[in-house]
């Protein structure tokens, strides 16, 4: 499981990047699958930024909202699923 949720996200980003590639005028990245795989959290807002300003704001709120409402649940399931352990004395 841990290997195709990389391997999706990975390949996703990079076809998002090819296909932007072809409506602007930003040239296509060298090895885009290696950038991505280690600095997508830099690269991506910057790419937002160069193509479309300020109108970016909405898509990085939309990415990093959805990033900590995850977690947010994720420590809310743990929390409620969690086996409780009583010490004896």
């Amino acid at each position: 499981f841990e290997f195709l949720y990389s391997a999706g996200f990975l390949c996703g980003v990079v076809w998002w990047l090819r296909a932007e590639t072809k409506a602007s005028l930003i040239n296509q990245i060298y090895c885009p699958g290696l950038l991505i795989g280690w600095a997508w959290i830099v690269f991506v807002p910057y790419h937002l930024f160069k193509t479309r300003g300020l109108r970016a704001l909405l898509p990085l709120l939309a990415l990093f909202g959805s990033y900590f409402v995850a977690y947010l649940v994720t420590v809310v399931l743990y929390l409620i699923f969690q086996p409780v352990v009583i010490a004896d004395p």
